[in-house]
């Protein structure tokens, strides 16, 4: 009795190991998968600045920002910065207007790109003087997943700036029951 148990499972195991998907399949499933594409619309999930006083990985204080991609014409509302800007009551002083919209940041115009950059070239931006001689700004672009990191190829005085985009979709814009209860505080 025992031997033929031993005998069908020295039978079976080779079959049921030459069934089962081995590293070549797994390649052939990644392959098959379209090439990622800017198009839709993202938000910043991450931000990593390389120096300066706000270096390091930023996740949970991370300002909202829109990113919308459309054949070859984007769009970009954020506010910069990683503290919440306050309420303005009803009769804000020039200050407070000032404190509140200066992260704010807005552009549209033309983006090119291949599989690795990026070029932002802005037709009309939150700061005029931006548009008189529209300077096209590059992005090292890298796709992680389902995930886009851009990489800022400039240094500033916050050296290089990368922000992580993740694509909304119908399910990231709904709110949870715990989300829902802290409404309005």
């Amino acid at each position: 009795m025992n031997r033929a148990k031993l005998a069908v499972i020295l039978l079976a195991c080779p079959a049921l190991w030459a069934c089962s998907p081995d590293v070549s399949s797994r390649e052939g499933a990644a392959a098959e998968r379209p090439p990622p594409t800017l198009t839709g619309v993202w938000h910043a999930t991450r931000v990593h600045v390389e120096s300066g006083p706000d270096a390091g990985s930023h996740t949970v204080d991370v300002q909202p920002a829109i990113y919308i991609f459309a054949n070859k014409h984007y769009a970009i509302t954020a506010v910069n910065g990683f503290q919440a800007r306050g309420y303005l009551g009803n009769e804000p002083t020039d200050e407070e207007q000032g404190i509140a919209f200066t992260p704010f940041t807005g552009s549209t115009g033309l983006y090119t790109g291949n599989a690795d950059k990026l070029t932002l070239t802005p037709q009309v931006t939150k700061d005029p003087g931006d548009m008189i001689a529209p300077k096209p700004v590059d992005y090292e672009l890298v796709w992680i997943d389902d995930k886009v990191l851009l990489t800022t190829t400039a240094a500033s005085e916050s050296g290089r700036v990368g922000v992580e985009l993740t694509r909304l979709t119908d399910d990231a814009l709904n709110v949870s029951p715990q989300a829902q209860r802290l409404k309005g505080v």
